[in-house]
């Protein structure tokens, strides 16, 4: 791991983590002083990782610590050139400049993906469709790049449609979020070789078989 790379900790007197507390290292982030962040305590997102800034302040965002090991930066670079296409359901956000110290991703605060199907004028099942159609789009788009993401529900988020807070956010739209396992592959199907896969992000269900 090169250093300076999340998780990033606080630590106290005793040399016990304080999970709970935002590291003192992103509250004095160059980026985060300029933009008058205020970041939310006791409630990351993933510890050491994802913050969010304050309720008493909106429009709310989430701030990714990123691990320059990754390909993330870059992923998310190359999926949000095509952003103008409807079928690019990268979520809309900024890369902090190459000069602002550590690099962090700063993207809206959106709902969870299941919470959509709650909302709107048509029929639940229409809603559910329409839902799935548009995670096998931003699926297929990141896969004419080349890019091979890593798609589970913790990675996915839906605007609803009273949201309007955010630049470049539709409203009904479903978007991908955290590119951390992403890769960018440098051959298509059929000619790329085999790759190591990440960890599961949800351990596969034990079955029991009475005998």
């Amino acid at each position: 791991m090169s250093p300076g790379n999340p998780p990033w900790y606080e630590i106290d007197e005793d040399g016990e983590i304080m999970i709970l507390e935002v590291p003192a290292r992103l509250k004095t982030h160059p980026e985060v002083i300029r933009r008058g962040f205020e970041l939310e305590p006791a409630t990351p997102c993933k510890i050491g990782v994802v913050y969010r800034t304050s309720v008493l302040k909106e429009p709310l965002y989430y701030i990714k610590i990123l691990d320059t090991d990754t390909d993330e930066a870059a992923v998310f670079q190359r999926l949000s050139h095509y952003c103008r296409d409807p079928r690019n359901h990268t979520i809309p956000g900024e890369l902090t400049p190459p000069d602002a110290g550590h690099p962090l991703l700063i993207t809206p605060s959106l709902s969870h993906f299941e919470t959509l199907a709650l909302a709107g004028s048509d029929s639940r099942l229409h809603r559910t469709l329409s839902m799935f159609l548009q995670l096998m789009e931003g699926y297929n788009s990141a896969q004419k790049l080349l890019i091979a993401q890593d798609i589970c529900l913790g990675n996915v988020v839906a605007a609803h449609w009273g949201t309007h807070h955010y630049p470049g956010v539709k409203p009904g739209k479903v978007y991908f979020i955290d590119f951390g396992s992403s890769l960018q592959l440098p051959l298509g199907p059929g000619q790329q070789h085999a790759i190591t896969l990440p960890p599961e992000p949800v351990p596969p269900r034990v079955r029991h078989h009475n005998l």
